[in-house]
């Protein structure tokens, strides 16, 4: 994404609010009272001090310009978690097929936040929107934390442009170093994005390593590169699929296909598909709805 000027960022921020408003409104997404004044707060906070309105004065709209509108000086977490708040509500309760381009301005406007982001804010939005330590008790992507939304968001199947999108947040989340982005969210979740823009895969990409779980500096642990897992968490569990029931179990064969096709369409590798090799034979039982 390629640097801006506040005035510029302004502009955009402007648009992709009344983009992100529209779309919610076409997707039924309901906003709680306190979403909704936030929305109205980063709109009015994010114009050009020309087109301010009343709810502002001309002069204090000029000096939230000046310094960020997205980090108000007196609480800068609050318009990005309030965001954040309102993407998580928004995974968690809208169909795929209004979600994919509903929530694409909100994910585009959080990837805006983070570039014009300080040190400090950076690695606050780090912490918030990246897998933690916790989140590796078992293989990344599972669970109903936002960050295992935002991984199986990448390859859903009826997710193509948020998928993409969501893939770069997390790729700029991790300085746009592949391997960083490895071990933030796991190769196999990864691999991917990286191939589909033409970025080498690190040499290392397939060791074992070490990560603190939400792309920060502290305790280190040893995680499976491919999954993101801890490797002691992976020794002395159950065998995830053996608690999978029979719905998660198609859903992780539909993520498997998807993985495999975009895999197979950089060209990197020429093998058959292994979940539409199971269908073909017939060793594939899809459920009922």
């Amino acid at each position: 994404m390629s640097a801006l000027s506040m005035s510029q960022g302004t502009e955009e921020v402007d648009r992709l609010l009344l983009d992100l408003e529209r779309n919610l409104e076409n997707a039924k997404i309901s906003l709680k009272p306190e979403q909704e004044s936030l929305l109205e707060r980063v709109k009015v906070l994010g114009r050009n001090p020309s087109t301010a309105t009343p709810i502002f004065s001309k002069k204090s709209a000029e000096h939230e310009a000046e310094s960020n509108p997205l980090f108000p000086s007196g609480n800068p977490e609050e318009v990005i978690d309030r965001l954040v708040s309102i993407f998580d509500n928004a995974l968690r309760n809208t169909h795929e097929k209004d979600l994919d381009l509903a929530a694409m301005p909100l994910c585009t406007l959080i990837r805006r936040a983070y570039q014009f982001a300080n040190g400090q804010m950076k690695s606050w939005m780090r912490g918030l929107l990246l897998p933690r330590e916790q989140d590796r008790d078992q293989p990344l992507g599972k669970g109903e934390t936002l960050s295992a939304r935002l991984l199986r968001a990448t390859c859903a199947p009826h997710l193509p442009n948020l998928g993409k999108n969501v893939s770069g947040l997390l790729f700029e989340l991790s300085d746009q170093d592949a391997n960083k982005f490895v071990q933030n969210i796991g190769y196999g979740f990864a691999s991917g994005f990286l191939a589909s823009e033409g970025i080498p895969v690190p040499s290392s990409a397939t060791e074992a390593s070490s990560a603190s779980g939400n792309g920060n500096a502290g305790a280190r642990v040893d995680i499976n590169p491919v999954t993101g897992q801890r490797l002691d968490a992976e020794d002395s569990g159950p065998s995830p699929s053996a608690e999978m029931t029979e719905e998660e179990k198609e859903r992780e064969a539909e993520r498997l296909f998807v993985l495999f096709e975009r895999l197979k369409a950089t060209g990197v590798v020429d093998i058959q598909n292994p979940v539409q090799q199971a269908k073909d034979e017939g060793r594939f039982e899809e459920l009922p709805d």
